[in-house]
């Protein structure tokens, strides 16, 4: 796919600009240290020509549009869209690529920590959350529990989403103009994804579902969208 994109740009008569997803991001953390890599990116790695890495490293985190932006994931209510200057900025950068869910209301989420009785060094450290019972602690063993306030808003990992969390579009209040994204593939619709403030442009072409692309032009958008007859993959769950 990677080549494909290059040839795709080499042949065009226009300036083509690709925004990095989560699997490009993994793909490039792996680039200098393929020993480290699951088998499934060594093989990737080893397919790469000198050129496909350097395209790679060419992609960029979000791209500003006609009235909004193009992200791959989403963007948090703490999103902040300028190059990062320190590590910590870039890392929270980097959940633009993943964003699905947010936080929808403060938790608080506690900490166990179980002791042996002769050392008392530290044994286990069991994480609760809201609603889960204390664990049983050993007989002879002390614990002590720590509290951490995990605030609104912020970004959840994939899986870590609980009843109450908003998709991060139905809460994104529209402060960088409309968002045009993928990740979350909708893979039963024709037609893309509608919020208030930002469209969802992945139909699950490669989950048989319909390719899709929008064209942005003098102040007007045109959907084209494209079925695909094959499944290549299953969804996860599936």
């Amino acid at each position: 796919m990677v080549r494909f994109v290059r040839t795709l740009s080499a042949l065009l008569d226009c300036k083509v600009t690709v925004v990095r997803g989560n699997h490009e991001e993994k793909l490039l953390r792996f680039l200098s240290k393929p020993d480290k890599a699951p088998d499934y990116i060594k093989e990737l790695i080893e397919q790469l020509h000198d050129g496909d890495r350097e395209f790679l490293k060419q992609t960029i985190h979000f791209c500003p549009v006609q009235n909004g932006v193009v992200v791959h994931g989403g963007i948090l209510p703490d999103t902040n869209l300028e190059e990062p200057q320190s590590k910590k900025e870039k890392k929270e950068l980097d959940k633009i690529m993943r964003a699905r869910y947010i936080r929808g209301r403060d938790r608080i989420q506690r900490e166990v920590r179980i002791y042996e009785p002769e050392r008392g060094s530290c044994i286990e450290k069991i994480k609760l959350q809201e609603g889960d019972p204390m664990p049983e602690i050993p007989a002879g063993h002390t614990h002590k529990v720590k509290e951490k306030t995990l605030e609104k808003g912020k970004f959840l990992a994939l899986g870590e989403n609980q009843e109450g969390d908003p998709f991060w579009a139905d809460a994104y209040d529209g402060r960088f103009g409309k968002v045009f994204y993928g990740h979350e593939p909708y893979k039963h619709l024709e037609q893309p994804k509608q919020h208030k403030h930002a469209v969802g442009l992945d139909l699950g072409c490669v989950f048989g579902g319909h390719l899709c692309a929008v064209v942005l032009e003098n102040g007007q958008e045109q959907v084209i969208t494209v079925k695909e007859h094959q499944k290549h993959c299953d969804h996860l769950g599936e």
